[in-house]
C-alpha cells in the first residue's frame, strides 16, 4: 500500500440490516492525527478508529489528516437498509390488443427502494429496472412479468400477467 494514502478497513461498502455500531479503522503515517468527517465537513472523531451507528440510507465517513496535503484521504461507505421490503404490481391482470403498449407499476414499501426494482420476463431474463415497465408484446397470448426488489437484507417479488388479444 502507498504510505501516503489513508486506508480504511473494511475497504468495501458495509451494508447493515439494523441500526448497530460499526467500527472503521484507518491506517496511515501519523494515524493519531486522523480526523473523521462527514462529506459536509462535520467532525465525527479523531484518531485511527471511528465507531458509529449509521442513519438509514447511505452514510459516508472521510478519514483525512488536515494540513498534510501529501496524505490522500479515504472514504468509507456504510449503508443502513430496512430489514423488510415489499413489492406489488398493478394492474394485474392487464388486457390489451396486439401492438398496444401497457405499463405496469411496481409499488415498493419503503418507497425509497423503488430504484432497485428489477423486472424479469417468464424466462428469467431482465427486461427493465425502476418502478415502471412498459411492454408491447407483438403476438397474442399470456405474458408474465415479475418485479423483484432486493435490498441486501430482504427480498420480495410480485408477478403480473399481461393478456394480449388479437385485433
Amino acid at each position: 500500500a502507498d504510505s501516503t494514502k489513508i486506508e480504511i478497513q473494511p475497504d468495501t461498502m458495509v451494508v447493515l440490516c439494523q441500526a448497530e455500531e460499526v467500527c472503521l479503522t484507518a491506517t496511515a503515517p501519523a494515524a493519531e492525527c486522523i480526523v473523521w468527517t462527514t462529506p459536509s465537513g462535520d467532525t465525527l472523531g479523531l484518531g485511527a478508529e471511528l465507531c458509529v451507528t449509521p442513519d438509514f440510507g447511505t452514510n459516508m465517513y472521510i478519514a483525512s489528516i488536515p494540513g498534510l496535503a501529501c496524505v490522500i484521504p479515504d472514504t468509507a461507505i456504510v449503508k443502513l437498509v430496512t430489514d423488510s421490503v415489499t413489492v406489488s404490481v398493478t394492474p394485474d391482470p392487464l388486457k390489451l390488443c396486439v401492438g398496444d403498449t401497457a405499463c405496469l407499476t411496481a409499488v415498493v414499501n419503503p418507497a425509497s427502494m423503488s430504484d432497485i426494482v428489477r423486472w424479469l420476463d417468464a424466462s428469467g431474463t431482465e427486461v427493465g429496472t425502476g418502478s415502471e415497465l412498459c411492454v408491447s408484446p407483438g403476438a397474442p397470448g399470456e405474458y408474465q412479468y415479475v418485479a423483484m426488489v432486493d435490498n441486501g437484507c430482504s427480498m420480495d417479488s410480485d408477478t403480473a400477467t399481461v393478456v394480449v388479444i388479437a385485433d
